[in-house]
């Protein structure tokens, strides 16, 4: 993917200790990899493309003080996570649901005979508690354990945009999960996924 600077980014300079960077410069360097970690949370060329510009034209506007090039970066993949989470959000809210907008999406039932609603309604139900769980971690714990396990990020990438070191995200995952599993336990949901 071709990036082309905008004219707002080329007059613009951000101060990091009292020295001024060309905005540019900075677009240049992290483009590239603020493009990869967005494509590989979207899984969309055009979608990556377009939230990176977004990323960056947001952090151009903040208000925010980012007197350091660590809290620039910082700030823009922040930035660049909360706007994908976003247009997942935004997208969850626009599919359909019902058994017929899947058909009419071309998407029957493999079997329909062997649908069985009490089971599907089950497995929502459990879906729904383990998700209440995750949601209900301290943004930090949930954030990491994200992108740890469901983006499969390294805890060396994981470490750059959070700025703790692998280590301590390593016993935080670790933590994270044991707790859970604590919760799903007394909730009597078994590690296979099913109520005890």
């Amino acid at each position: 993917m071709v990036f082309t600077i905008p004219a707002e980014f080329k007059t613009s300079k951000v101060v990091f200790n009292r020295e001024r960077v060309a905005f540019t410069e900075l677009y240049r360097k992290y483009c590239g990899p603020l493009y990869s970690f967005v494509l590989n949370y979207t899984r969309d060329e055009d979608s990556a493309y377009d939230l990176v510009q977004e990323s960056f034209t947001r952090v151009l506007g903040a208000k925010t003080e980012l007197n350091t090039e660590a809290r620039f970066r910082n700030y823009l993949y922040t930035t660049a996570v909360n706007l994908c989470k976003n247009r997942t959000r935004l997208k969850k809210e626009r599919r359909p649901d019902s058994l017929e907008a899947h058909e009419e999406a071309g998407q029957e039932f493999k079997d329909a005979e062997t649908f069985q609603p009490e089971m599907q309604a089950e497995s929502n139900d459990l879906k729904h508690q383990v998700q209440a769980l995750i949601d209900a971690l301290p943004d930090m714990e949930r954030r990491v354990l994200m992108l740890k396990k469901i983006k499969g990020m390294t805890y060396t990438d994981i470490s750059e945009i959070t700025g703790s070191s692998v280590r301590t995200l390593k016993r935080m995952v670790k933590q994270t999960l044991l707790d859970l599993a604590e919760k799903m336990e007394a909730l009597g949901i078994t590690p296979e996924g099913e109520m005890a």
